[in-house]
């Protein structure tokens, strides 16, 4: 197939120096927002609800933080989390647009997700637009859903994957197709047959804080369809 797009999520080797170089991103991002306001590591992992070790780690590159606690080191800090992956810091309050060239969005990966956050440049956005590529194909392998304040919207652009959301029947979703989900609920996106999936996600993060988890969620296995 020809004119395929370029894309920044395809899958790299683990560990490899792209993925590194992202983490190192962050890490000096991290560090420079805490050193200009004035705080300890302690400070900084009081005001965002993440323990010294782990902030040390991300600052010093050795850890890719999940979204829920991206989303609560930017508050912390009083960002939003696109914020977090501004290039050259965050720009005048007056903007009012942000353009993201194909393949030039910031990519955070994790052990599920590989995460490229585009249009970064506009400070304190209301929603927070991002394309994913999925890693997981089992909940075995994603380990305990993820919940985080707010909603969330989907929409598949190449491949197939599960919405696990707890309590509920797992949905497939095939290219083209949309789901729209309350993200302070248990969730999960799995990738489904021998390619990898890739989502536009939009996240409001909202007001509502998560309900508390006592343990890991049991969720429903998604069942074999077509």
């Amino acid at each position: 197939m020809t004119g395929q797009r370029h894309n920044p999520l395809r899958r790299r080797a683990k560990g490899g120096a792209a993925g590194a170089n992202h983490r190192d991103a962050l890490g000096v991002i991290v560090r420079r927002l805490r050193k200009e306001r004035g705080w300890t590591l302690a400070e900084a992992g009081r005001r965002c609800g993440l323990s010294i070790s782990t902030l040390s780690k991300v600052e010093n590159s050795l850890l890719s933080l999940t979204f829920d606690n991206l989303l609560k080191l930017a508050k912390g800090f009083d960002l939003a989390v696109g914020d977090l992956f501004a290039p050259g810091g965050i720009v005048a309050a007056r903007e009012t647009t942000a353009l993201t060239r194909r393949g030039g969005g910031k990519v955070h990966e994790t052990a599920n997700y590989a995460h490229e956050y585009v249009c970064t440049d506009l400070p304190h956005r209301r929603m927070i637009p991002l394309v994913s590529r999925i890693k997981a194909r089992t909940i075995e392998d994603f380990g305990p859903l993820i919940r985080h304040a707010g909603e969330e919207y989907i929409h598949v652009l190449e491949g197939t994957v599960d919405i696990v959301i707890e309590g509920k029947e797992p949905q497939r979703l095939r290219a083209g197709d949309s789901f729209y989900f309350n993200s302070a609920v248990g969730h999960a996106i799995l990738a489904v047959g021998a390619g990898d999936g890739l989502i536009l996600s939009v996240l409001w993060p909202g007001d509502r804080p998560a309900p508390p988890a006592d343990g890991p969620v049991q969720a429903r296995r998604p069942r074999k369809t077509g």
